[in-house]
């Protein structure tokens, strides 16, 4: 009688010279020698597995990895069945140390001023998810279209504003500081001095109102 005999054959062989394409600062992509026998793939990183779906090329691209962090990857062929055979070599690669520098927005300038508001506008980044708008150097708001309005200001009263460009939680420098002025509030000859002072057209001073930002009794 003669007894089964069992290896561990592999119907198909593992993918070879699995390589590192490029790093940058949150990316790792890879590619290696395809399978004859198949075109489905699954990538793991650090052991756990990288892909949603089954790769069908010799390329991938592994993302949203953390910035100066050293990885281990290594490739499967899978069977129709689904199961993976044995891994490819090995490969390291270190993702670099900072994020691309994001671009400056430019062209700032106001659109429409009134006495208590101060609308801004400016040229868009590419790529850029958001940008930041500072008021006498503190932000004031973060926003995603290109332009702003800045509202609950003071009459006749000068502002400084700067914006940047923000990507991936990175911040560009601010851009050149564009300066402007609301304007004056004009007072009513035909309303009374208190609903002047009330209304914030004029303020109170030894028995007088006067106009904001005047010495002109009323």
């Amino acid at each position: 009688m003669m007894d089964r005999i069992t290896s561990s054959f592999n119907p198909i062989d593992p993918p070879t010279e699995l390589q590192i394409l490029a790093t940058t600062y949150n990316s790792v992509s890879l590619s290696w020698r395809n399978v004859s026998s198949t075109n489905r793939y699954n990538t793991y990183r650090n052991g756990s597995k990288t892909n949603n779906e089954i790769i069908s090329g010799t390329t991938f691209t592994d993302n949203n990895l953390n910035s100066g962090t050293t990885y281990t990857f290594i490739v499967k062929a899978i069977l129709l069945t689904g199961t993976a055979i044995i891994a490819s070599n090995y490969v390291t690669a270190k993702t670099t140390d900072n994020s691309p520098a994001v671009t400056m927005p430019n062209g700032l300038i106001a659109t429409y001023i009134t006495g208590n508001s101060i609308t801004l506008k400016w040229n868009s980044v590419l790529d850029v998810a958001t940008y930041n708008i500072y008021r006498n150097e503190n932000k004031v708001a973060n926003v995603t279209l290109t332009s702003f309005t800045d509202t609950c200001l003071k009459p006749a009263t000068n502002y400084r504003y700067q914006i940047s460009s923000v990507k991936d939680l990175t911040e560009s420098e601010k851009s050149i500081e564009f300066k402007t002025r609301t304007v004056t509030l004009n007072v009513c000859f035909n309303d009374n001095n208190y609903n002047h002072v009330i209304l914030g057209r004029a303020y109170h001073s030894m028995n007088y109102a006067l106009p904001v930002d005047t010495n002109e009794n009323r």
